[in-house]
């Protein structure tokens, strides 16, 4: 099955704030290696949609969110069907940064599901930037 990786410019410079982040670099190459290899099969148990009727889930349908660690999250999207799929990558936050945390804040919750929904249009930009050795 063929997967076509996509950036936006949310996780280009989510992905710029978490490089120096320990375990982030590396966990996102395996995440994209995975999901290139297996775009159906959850990476971790940690791999998760988000709540329909949440927030986030509300603003961009099918958003899913898988752990690089303990706190970090990518946000990403699956498309298509057959033997092709696209994956959409959204952003890398923390629990606190995408209100997500035991303490949920749905205020700051609402406003990354607004920036997300606003992020993918026909002009959506290649993973060529980010290559997987």
């Amino acid at each position: 099955m063929k997967v076509i990786v996509h950036t936006c410019d949310e996780f280009d410079k989510c992905y710029k704030n978490h490089l120096k982040t320990p375990g982030v670099s590396d966990a996102i190459k395996k995440f994209i290696a995975h999901k290139q290899a297996t775009p159906l099969e959850p990476f971790g148990a940690k791999d998760t949609h988000m709540l329909k009727e949440g927030p986030i889930g509300k603003s961009v349908a099918g958003i899913k969110h898988a752990h690089l660690t303990q706190d970090i999250s990518v946000f990403y999207r699956l498309s298509g069907s057959g033997d092709s799929r696209n994956l959409h990558l959204y952003g890398i936050y923390s629990h606190k940064e995408s209100g997500t945390g035991n303490s949920a804040n749905l205020k700051i919750q609402a406003s990354v599901g607004k920036k997300l929904s606003q992020q993918f249009d026909e002009n959506t930009i290649s993973f060529d930037d980010y290559p997987i050795e």
